[in-house]
This record gives structure tokens, C-alpha cells and sequence, in this order.
């Protein structure tokens, strides 16, 4: 039952209940007619049946916007999951970028040791021919 229709089922039951009494005198002394009678009684269920109808439809609208809101809440986590994996794959992308770069940088780094290592090796054998000339002459 919905919240709403509980405070409107005690209201209808408690004016059942004030007119009760008055009901009862008014059929003890009144001469009534028995189709007045069928006609109240009709006319009770036919508000109790559109009650009942109220009551339906607005668990049926309820239960249609729980349905609507799942939906968006399921379409919200999907579109929230690609984003992660979408974030996930640019971050891979950067990090196989800046280890490229590293491998590059270090590739760079020996190639540049080793022509200072050539230049040093061919300072020594310029040095050490001079040294050889100098020394072959002076002897």
C-alpha cells in the first residue's frame, strides 16, 4: 500500500464509523426504501472500486518511474564504466609514450658516451703518436 493511500484509508474508515451510529438511528426510524438501499450500497462500491482504481494507478506510476530510474542509473554506470576504460586505455597509451621517450633518451645518452669515449680514445692515440714522434726524433 502507498504511503499516500494509508492516511486516506484511515480517513474514509473513521467517517464509516462517525456515521455509523447515525446511520442506525435514521434506519430504525425511517420506513426506507429497500431499492434506496441498494442504491447506497452501490454507490459505496462504486467509491470503494475507484479507490481501488486510484490505489492502482498509482502503484502502476510508481512502479513505471522505479523502472525509469533504473534505467537511467544502469545507462549512468555504463557510460560511467566506458569513461574508466576509455581513461584506462589513454593512460596506457601515455605510459607506452613516456617509456618510448625513456628508451630514446637512454639510446641518445649511450651514443653520446660513446663518441665522447671515441674522442677520448682518439685524443690518447693522437697524444700518444705524438709522444711517439717526439720521442723517436729526440733519440
Amino acid at each position: 500500500m502507498a504511503i499516500l493511500t494509508v492516511p486516506k484509508a484511515i480517513f474514509d474508515h473513521s467517517v464509516k464509523l462517525a456515521r455509523l451510529p447515525f446511520d442506525a438511528v435514521l434506519a430504525m426510524f425511517s420506513n426506507s426504501d429497500p431499492s434506496a438501499e441498494v442504491a447506497e450500497m452501490e454507490r459505496e462500491r462504486a467509491a470503494r472500486l475507484r479507490a481501488e482504481a486510484k490505489r492502482r494507478e498509482s502503484k502502476a506510476e510508481e512502479d513505471l518511474r522505479q523502472k525509469a530510474e533504473a534505467e537511467r542509473r544502469k545507462r549512468r554506470q555504463a557510460t560511467q564504466k566506458a569513461k574508466r576504460a576509455k581513461d584506462k586505455r589513454d593512460k596506457a597509451a601515455q605510459l607506452e609514450k613516456l617509456d618510448a621517450k625513456e628508451e630514446s633518451l637512454d639510446a641518445k645518452e649511450a651514443a653520446v658516451r660513446a663518441r665522447r669515449e671515441a674522442a677520448r680514445v682518439k685524443a690518447a692515440a693522437t697524444s700518444a703518436k705524438q709522444a711517439r714522434k717526439d720521442g723517436g726524433a729526440s733519440a
